[in-house]
């Protein structure tokens, strides 16, 4: 049996997965296109949230940034924001910052960048970043003579990989994180298989370590 509360329970949910939706509070046009409306022409609750549902996420204001700002406005700047470093829609305290002014100044915004810098969607996006720029995705699959080089396996492979992975999260999170370090470096990780290859002594069953090369001969 429908509780006699449901509808405006629904109702208000809709206003709030709207405004998250499209990232800004809705204003009183929108409440009653979006929400409003669909309530008053369904007749049964459940039956004006589907609606409101396809409205909603068909669109151009959840599929695309910025539709109808001419001049681009806090709520913009938190989606800018969010979207270049999650790849995702703001977050409440995001969007409470860009409803309350405090995403005005340079250092205001600078401030919730450096909030947002250790979430983990941010190590993702910055990670693809490199994977693309070195087109290390775009690479058909590795094959190499079994006779001339009887130490390259399927799993040689998969750790020179890893081993890309583990570098670059050092560079750009380590203590230092300096983009220099992509050509300068002479750290590297390295398991038991791996260091076999690169002539440096670990036993078999090592874990992927990072390690200097000495010889002069590498870097980046």
């Amino acid at each position: 049996i429908p509780e006699p509360d449901a509808g405006p329970r629904l109702r208000e949910f809709c206003y709030k997965l709207a405004e998250r939706a499209f990232r800004r509070p809705l204003s009183p046009e929108q409440r009653r296109l979006f929400v409003d409306r669909q309530f008053e022409l369904a007749g049964e609750p459940e039956l004006a949230m589907k609606r409101v549902l396809l409205l909603i996420f068909k669109s151009p204001r959840f599929l695309y940034r910025e539709v109808g700002s001419p001049q681009p406005d806090a709520f913009d700047v938190a989606s800018r924001v969010s979207f270049g470093l999650w790849d995702s829609a703001p977050d409440e305290e995001l969007l409470k910052a860009a409803a309350t002014g405090q995403l005005a100044s340079r250092e205001q915004v600078s401030a919730q960048v450096h909030r947002m810098l250790p979430d983990l969607r941010t190590r993702a996006k910055l990670g693809g970043f490199f994977l693309q720029l070195l087109k290390i995705d775009q690479m058909p699959d590795i094959a190499k003579d079994s006779a001339a080089f009887p130490e390259f396996s399927p799993q040689v492979a998969s750790d020179l990989r890893t081993s890309l992975e583990l570098t670059l999260d050092d560079v750009i999170w380590g203590g230092r994180s300096d983009f220099r370090e992509l050509l300068l470096g002479d750290g590297i990780y390295l398991n038991g298989r791996l260091a076999k290859l690169y002539g440096t002594d670990l036993t078999e069953d090592s874990p992927f370590q990072k390690m200097t090369l000495d010889d002069g001969k590498r870097a980046g």
